[in-house]
């Protein structure tokens, strides 16, 4: 591009900084570089400042330069009232060296100044640089590009008010202006922005662009909504907003008598602030706004206050779509998460349903974190728009439906097309397909017991290792197989504890937890076995084949439920309760038992296979060492 060597400069010019100030000290100066800049580029904004008080005569010397910098700024917000206070969040460091700090003034004064109108793209790549540089510690304030871009398309933004309750540095608010304004309409900017420091860097971005019509607020959003109308919060025809994930302790006492009708439909957890947003985002949209808001998979199966709460909206018919998204997205988190369309006013097609989106897979990965290119995003909105059944990526379903699973939103739950790593690679099922055929089924529950395994504590925890118990853990299920012999000793002071998750041959186990699922039957044992909590057990009632039941599981179909069944953000778990409604497929003890046994027959030929053709590898490969003449220098262990 034609600004590469002047965003170079910047980034060499910070380099200058590096062993005198921290990361978050010098992009204070590159913005505050770029601001001057710009309004000297500008030459409607420069003449409100003198000569004296433009970029290029404050840095023509570097005696003195530091005070000037710093006289200056506060002419700049006297002289462009939309930057007012915005220089006591972003400052000169008081400890900086003046010659380094010249240094870094004459690096970007050797190019050529951009066109005011190129600013803005200075900016956003000279912010994604630092985050990039800076990892974790610098997302917090940034958004993935693709989502900003995503969500305003979701919304189809036309004329009206536009606002966003965590806004960042405002990247949400100016891609809806530049999807509004590509497609012929003006919308007016509102925010509210907690941290004080971007907060500054976002009207700054806001500054730079022209938007100074915008109004973007510093405060805490939950605690103290800034945005009022007569004697009523602020109403907007679309809101678009990625809060912070997971926020705990974010004040619920503090609201739990305010009047603003936020939380009409319940007090959220304080857990997390998730719904807390969910909620403050539903009482600011207009009677006919819609809203597009960026939360973990959490808030979709969560229970306790954020659950009933999730119950009510359903049942109000405020939730049009859930779109998943793919994992890594964000720079400072790599769990995937949703996009929650909210909409007061759905089209009469949509009306007691909600569309879910499995847009997981609609990603390109790249070195440090997956992106939604032009493509995804264009899928993405064309499944929400669309009203064409799309299996692989779209589903609707009723609101009655899902209250019948206590108002659970997980995605998957919803799907009956998943795409499978089975055994023998990918493969596509249809869940539908299985539950609509002939063949007799029951849930898990009518055909076996199932108990939870025991919280043993880890292997380098157990003060005694020769107690009488041995414990099953990850590590001793591979390959489909229970491997007894390695089993640690544990010693549990009061047995009758255990009883009820000891267990005996014939016993399925299945782990909860994770996104590889390990199946395996417990073989004949003369030992006292505990499950370990990562494992649920499945024991057979009369008429069920314990070798059966662990091939369907490992099934596509089986795999298919699991799948589906499992919930978490950052790790996927299987509840009890949702595995006891697993459903089996039912055939006669005979065809069990000739499945079983032929399958198990069918394993060991395929380990014995692997066995041999392992030996005989080691063995041709011992004749090449000995040929070679290093055979007779090394011991097989």
């Amino acid at each position: 591009m034609k600004n590469d060597n002047l965003l170079n400069a910047f980034l060499q010019g910070a380099d200058n900084f590096r062993n005198e100030l921290e990361s978050s000290e010098y992009i204070d100066l590159q913005v505050i570089a770029l601001t001057h800049m710009y309004i000297e580029s500008n030459k409607n904004l420069a003449k409100l400042i003198p000569n004296d008080q433009l970029w290029s005569h404050i840095t023509a010397s570097g005696y003195g330069l530091q005070k000037r910098l710093q006289e200056s700024l506060s002419l700049l917000e006297v002289k462009f009232p939309f930057l007012n206070n915005v220089f006591e969040n972003i400052r000169i460091p008081n400890e900086i060296n003046e010659a380094t700090l010249f240094q870094f003034t004459s690096t970007i004064n050797k190019f050529q100044k951009p066109s005011p109108d190129e600013f803005g793209n200075l900016f956003e790549e000279l912010i994604n640089k630092f985050v990039e540089q800076n990892g974790k510690n610098a997302g917090e304030f940034v958004s993935p590009s693709s989502i900003s871009k995503l969500l305003p398309q979701l919304l189809d933004v036309k004329s009206g008010d536009v606002y966003d309750g965590a806004p960042g540095i405002n990247q949400f608010l100016v891609e809806a202006t530049r999807y509004a304004e590509k497609n012929g309409s003006i919308v007016n900017l509102y925010g509210q922005e907690l941290n004080g420091k971007t907060w500054a860097i976002g009207k700054i971005h806001l500054f730079i662009l022209g938007l100074i019509d915008s109004q973007v607020a510093k405060g805490n959003t939950l605690l103290d909504p800034l945005l009022k109308e007569g004697h009523a919060l602020k109403r907007f025809d679309y809101i678009i907003m990625n809060p912070p994930f997971g926020l705990s302790k974010w004040g619920r006492d503090e609201v739990k008598n305010e009047m603003w009708g936020r939380f009409i439909y319940g007090l959220p957890s304080d857990a997390n602030a998730d719904m807390a947003f969910i909620s403050h985002t539903v009482a600011s949209l207009k009677e006919n706004g819609k809203a597009a808001i960026v939360v973990p998979h959490g808030i979709l199966f969560r229970g306790g206050a954020d659950g009933k709460i999730r119950k009510e909206l359903i049942q109000a018919d405020l939730i049009e779509s859930v779109i998943g998204l793919p994992a890594n997205l964000f720079i400072n988190t790599s769990i995937p998460v949703v996009v929650l369309v909210i909409n007061k006013n759905k089209p009469k097609e949509r009306k007691g349903n909600v569309l879910f989106i499995d847009a997981s897979k609609e990603f390109k990965s790249m070195r440090r974190q997956n992106i939604l290119d032009e493509k995804h995003i264009k899928r993405i909105v064309e499944a929400y728009r669309s009203e064409k059944e799309d299996t692989e990526i779209r589903t609707m379903v009723t609101v009655e439906e899902i209250m019948k699973t206590d108002a659970n939103l997980s995605i998957s739950k919803y799907f009956t097309v998943n795409e499978i790593e089975g055994k023998f690679g990918p493969v596509k099922v249809n869940l539908q397909t299985f539950e609509n055929s002939p063949v007799p089924k029951k849930p898990l529950y009518e055909v076996a017991e199932t108990f939870r395994g025991y919280n043993i504590p880890s292997v380098e925890k157990i003060e005694n290792p020769d107690g009488e118990f041995r414990a099953i853990q990850l590590v001793n299920v591979q390959d489909g197989i229970l491997h007894t012999n390695k089993l640690e000793k544990v010693n549990i002071k009061d047995a009758s504890k255990v009883k009820n998750y000891l267990v005996k041959e014939g016993d399925i186990i299945i782990s909860n937890r994770g996104a590889v699922i390990k199946v395996a039957v417990v073989p004949k044992v003369d030992v006292n076995i505990i499950l370990g909590h990562n494992f649920h057990g499945i024991r057979p009632k009369a008429g069920m084949n314990s070798l059966y039941i662990k091939a369907y599981l490992e099934s596509p179909i089986g795999q298919g439920y699991i799948q589906s069944l499992q919930q978490g953000t950052m790790v996927q778990v299987l509840g009890l309760k949702e595995l006891n409604n697993l459903l089996i497929p039912l055939q006669s003890w005979g065809i069990q038992d000739d499945i079983g046994k032929e399958i198990q027959e069918a394993e060991e030929a395929y380990q014995k296979a692997i066995k041999e053709a392992n030996e005989k590898r080691q063995d041709a490969y011992r004749d090449f060492y000995k040929v070679m003449g290093i055979r007779e220098a090394y011991q097989n262990m």
